[in-house]
């Protein structure tokens, strides 16, 4: 059986090689010298007095390098956690599914749609929604805030790309029978959609210009940061939405489109309050 202060103490298996460490072990093992000094001179009957202050002397010098360890576990910096993403399935997330999922599920996404679903008294459709988030987030690309990195066609490794890069470079969303929207890069300066699916550029410089970006047969984002300017909850853009949702249901617009964005609590609340003026 361990010894009152001995548990939890091992110091010889503490005691590292460098000076803090040898500091450490001495003054452990000098309290504990000072302690046992304490008992015997008590326990020999030559001075209870004596020894009760020199146990009180031991005692803190030996477990001072078990305190002192705690100390600098309690004021040491923390390392922050990588927070958690919301939306998004993976760090590493392509750019097309990225949006894809960003007008869904982000606050700035639902707010727009429930504008929408004001404006004009019907759901907004996914085409318009993904037009409207493409023009975003390429503004958020050419001003360098979302850092995207491209691979090339049998290479292994991403490299960054440079946001001027984009300027020349438009996102846009076609149809896709596998995974219902694909992502394409158009140039700027005006596009004519041929028949098959082809298009074609008004503007040679900027063509050349964007089909070094078409050369990547993968762009990926990093989920926090992309999440980051567009997060599932923010605030002001979510006050908007619920005043927007109000209205819609007050008018008596698509059910399901309040429901989807508002949330099933709050339609059950908008449910339970009837028609509401604001």
């Amino acid at each position: 059986m361990l010894p009152p202060f001995g548990r939890g103490f091992t110091m010889a298996d503490d005691a590292s090689n460098t000076l803090g460490g040898g500091v450490r072990a001495f003054l452990g093992s000098a309290g504990f010298l000072v302690m046992m000094f304490g008992g015997y001179t008590i326990y020999d009957d030559k001075g209870t007095r004596t020894g009760i202050g020199l146990i009180a002397v031991g005692l803190p010098l030996f477990i001072l390098p078990w305190a002192w360890s705690r100390i600098r576990l309690l004021f040491a910096a923390k390392e922050p956690r990588p927070k958690a993403l919301e939306y998004l399935n993976y760090k590493d997330s392509e750019l097309g599914p990225a949006i894809c999922t960003m007008v869904r599920h982000s606050a700035a996404g639902r707010w727009y749609a429930a504008q929408m679903l004001v404006a004009t008294g019907a759901p907004i459709g996914d085409l318009s929604l993904l037009a409207w988030a493409s023009n975003v987030v390429g503004r958020q690309l050419i001003d360098g805030d979302i850092q995207v990195r491209g691979r090339r066609p049998g290479q292994v490794e991403y490299e960054n790309i440079a946001p001027t890069d984009w300027r020349s470079t438009a996102l846009h969303f076609v149809p896709d029978n596998i995974t219902i929207w694909r992502m394409r890069l158009i140039p700027t300066g005006g596009v004519e959609f041929l028949p098959d699916g082809t298009e074609v550029a008004r503007d040679p410089e900027s063509e050349q210009r964007n089909n070094r970006l078409r050369a990547f047969d993968s762009l990926i984002v990093d989920g926090p940061q992309f999440e980051a300017l567009w997060p599932k909850r923010e605030k002001i853009a979510d006050k908007k939405r619920r005043r927007f949702l109000w209205r819609a249901h007050w008018r008596r617009l698509d059910k399901d489109e309040i429901q989807r964005l508002s949330g099933k609590w709050q339609f059950q609340l908008l449910r339970l309050a009837g028609v509401v003026r604001l």
